[in-house]
């Protein structure tokens, strides 16, 4: 085919051949603004055939047109003027399009329209919208939901850790939310756009953390059938989280901190030496520095570790979060069980805010969780809360100080009238309950019960 006339100029048939294979969609429309031209990528972006578009309007192709194409044959021109394509699925499609007035002398013809598909774009932006709204109502930090003066702290330590790339230690009870507190470091530092690797290192045996973390080829081991990559390279360009790190071997420490030195590793059973471009978070509930003083942990990889230590306080150093906790527990439960439980009484939650919380945050979600279980109404109260959290309540407004794990004997010779009298009003007179609760037999109870002539 002959793309070029004698004068220089592109035939027809190549001048199309170009508009097919242009990267945007392209419409020629008439005064009237009837599509009378359509490209391949306009038809492939619609879902439409080819003839089913010729035809029609295009504010009827493209919602938002009809007065942009007014303004077009006005000014002779539009530039990035938003759209919808409306495809033949009835889904819509955000665009940007522009356009030209085609004229013989000053008569208009028509005009030519491109568009591009911005769905990316309006994806990415609802993305930022979401991480604004969430950093707004959790006071700045994705995830984590307090307002403690304790985690204001723990928030500025987070804006630091997130503002660079030292390596950095969390330190922790369990359910204390190490793992939530790295993944928002990792979604406010410059590496949001990365993966996020999470590795319990407790949870696996050295040979198979070893090969977890870097990789293996096949045939390196009993079991190896293909080729494997490894945690710190499917980490790459983003965040490698390495949970327990203070249950990790010696051989898996010395390899670690050969790969923090150098930011190399080798694939087990491989020659190869691979680079590495991770940010490293790591976390654990142990005393490291203790561990190092043991002999049980290497204290150059510690020193490695430990660029930017972060101390996160426990739940029961921090009381006046429980409330909002609860609150954001219920509302999650509600959507993930379906039921239309909206509240807690006064008294579930003052027996809430007195508990101890051993388990920390973990703990609190479990026993709402529970209580999600229990609950037939609206509303959670205290017989819907967890025995264990139920307990701490009966016992402290009994005036009974004593731990649950008391002896019969010692609870024989402290155990009051009035003691009895009151746990026997919160269980409701259910003795089975009163009985578990102070530790003793149904027995014993029946012989308190009898003593004090409470029947």
């Amino acid at each position: 085919m002959q793309c070029f006339e004698e004068d220089s100029n592109l035939s027809p048939e190549c001048l199309e051949m170009v508009l097919e294979t242009m990267a945007e969609g392209v419409v020629f429309i008439d005064s009237n603004h009837i599509i009378r031209f359509v490209n391949k990528r306009a038809v492939d972006l619609s879902g439409y055939e080819r003839d089913e578009i010729l035809g029609m309007s295009c504010g009827e192709f493209l919602r938002g047109s009809s007065e942009a194409d007014c303004t077009l044959f006005r000014d002779g021109s539009i530039n990035q003027v938003e759209c919808t394509l409306t495809r033949k699925d009835g889904s819509l499609t955000p665009v940007v399009k522009n356009g030209r007035v085609v004229q013989i002398g000053n008569k208009p013809l028509g005009a030519v329209e491109t568009f591009q598909d911005i769905s990316h774009l309006r994806e990415q932006e609802n993305r930022v919208q979401a991480l604004k709204e969430a950093l707004e109502k959790q006071g700045g930090i994705p995830r984590i939901i307090a307002k403690s003066h304790a985690m204001e702290v723990v928030f500025e330590q987070i804006r630091f850790a997130a503002g660079s790339t030292a390596n950095t230690f969390i330190h922790g009870e369990s359910g204390t939310g190490k793992e939530l507190t790295a993944k928002a470091i990792h979604e406010m530092s410059d590496r949001k756009d990365g993966p996020f690797v999470a590795v319990n290192c407790s949870a696996l045996p050295e040979n198979l953390l070893e090969s977890e973390l870097f990789g293996h080829v096949k045939g390196s081991f009993t079991g190896a059938i293909k080729d494997k990559i490894g945690r710190i390279e499917l980490a790459e360009k983003g965040t490698l989280f390495l949970d327990e790190i203070g249950d990790v071997s010696p051989l898996i420490q010395v390899k670690l901190l050969r790969f923090l030195q150098e930011k190399e590793y080798e694939r087990v059973g491989d020659s190869i030496t691979r680079k590495a471009n991770v940010r490293i978070i790591t976390a654990t509930n142990k005393n490291l520095r203790q561990l190092v003083n043991y002999g049980e942990f290497r204290e150059d990889l510690y020193y490695r570790l430990n660029v930017f230590p972060l101390e996160l306080p426990t739940l029961r150093s921090r009381k006046e979060d429980v409330a909002i906790l609860t609150e954001h527990f219920i509302s999650k439960y509600r959507k993930i069980t379906g039921k239309e439980i909206t509240s807690i009484t006064s008294d579930a939650l003052l027996t809430l805010m007195d508990y101890n919380w051993p388990g920390n945050v973990r703990e609190l979600e479990n026993s709402i969780e529970h209580a999600f279980v229990t609950c037939q109404g609206g509303t959670i109260d205290i017989f819907n809360l967890p025995l264990e959290v139920r307990k701490n309540e009966y016992q402290m407004r009994a005036g009974v100080s004593m731990p649950v794990e008391t002896s019969s004997r010692e609870q024989r010779r402290s155990m009051t009238k009035e003691q009895l009298v009151t746990i026997l009003n919160q269980c409701q007179d259910n003795k089975s309950e009163a009985a578990r609760l102070l530790n003793v037999d149904r027995t014993t109870l029946w012989r308190w019960i009898k003593k004090w002539g409470l029947d």
